[in-house]
């Protein structure tokens, strides 16, 4: 399954958004809204999860050559925020003309 995250680090505007893999161990536990850990460049950081696509098609083009990196782990097993306020955060940003990493 890959799965869309919004890394919270300030990022450029058309920045934000990253498609990860999820390890077998978390497909039943992994939910829109929930805190995950990501490997982001060098380094470890947060990461909200905006979206799951189950085929594995992404919305997103990503490079055939690069291979996805896979989340490390789930903070807490209930979502921090829901996805209307998902939507909201993706509304704030698309007004406000700043990286959805920003706004969340």
């Amino acid at each position: 399954m890959i799965i869309r995250v919004i890394a919270l680090k300030r990022l450029p505007r058309t920045l934000g958004i990253f498609d990860y893999t999820v390890p077998a161990e978390l497909l039943e536990k992994i939910r829109p809204g929930q805190l995950a850990t990501i490997p982001f460049r060098q380094s470890i950081t947060y990461g909200l999860i905006l979206s799951m696509d189950r085929s594995g098609q992404t919305q997103i083009k990503t490079r055939r050559d690069a291979e996805l990196k896979s989340i490390v782990s789930i903070i807490h097993p209930d979502p921090l925020v829901s996805t209307r306020q998902l939507q909201f955060i993706q509304t704030i940003a698309a007004w406000y003309g700043v990286s959805v990493a920003t706004v969340a």
